[in-house]
């Protein structure tokens, strides 16, 4: 059994009924917003006083970048470099890994300048070298020669010269 247009309830005039829903439904909206504006206002309000709040008490961390371009030094026309095995991009996890190992923080730790073992003060070397090593970041993009490597701290000079240090005893490393 079908029906025709003309049967069906609503659309006698040829759609025109959705539009009125689609009308009176955001009138209703519109007038429930009316009506409740002082609910509205008052989370408004409130959450950017919370906000403020929040970006008022916050500990500042700052981060410092920086980054190391890895090449390959020495290597003659060998056998292995025709077939690209000495493409330092294919070693990127090792320096990563070297990069972050427990020496190289040990090394970083006693390179830093006495004004910025203040905030590991009350740790033990292996603690602080811990802490370092927390606060570091080493990454690398895929097939590229380039480590890129972040600090943070809550001191921005700290921030500086942990990633100073760091470069230091990775390259006597």
């Amino acid at each position: 059994m079908t029906t025709s247009q003309g049967q069906i309830p609503g659309m006698e005039a040829g759609g025109h009924d959705a539009l009125a829903t689609t009308l009176h439904s955001i009138a209703r909206f519109l007038r429930t917003v009316r009506l409740r504006s002082s609910i509205l206002l008052a989370c408004l309000v409130t959450s950017g006083i919370l906000g403020a709040l929040y970006y008022v008490t916050a500990p500042r961390i700052y981060q410092s970048n920086a980054s190391l371009y890895v090449m390959k030094v020495g290597s003659g026309i060998t056998e292995e470099s025709m077939r690209g095995a000495s493409d330092p991009s294919r070693a990127m996890p090792t320096f990563r890994t070297l990069m972050s190992c427990e020496r190289v923080m040990q090394l970083t730790l006693e390179r830093l300048s006495d004004r910025f073992k203040t905030q590991f003060e009350g740790l033990t070397e292996a603690e602080a070298a811990a802490a370092i090593q927390a606060s570091l970041a080493v990454s690398f993009e895929f097939n590229t020669n380039i480590l890129d490597v972040r600090y943070r701290s809550k001191d921005p000079k700290a921030a500086a010269a942990v990633l100073a240090a760091l470069f230091s005893a990775y390259g006597s490393f």
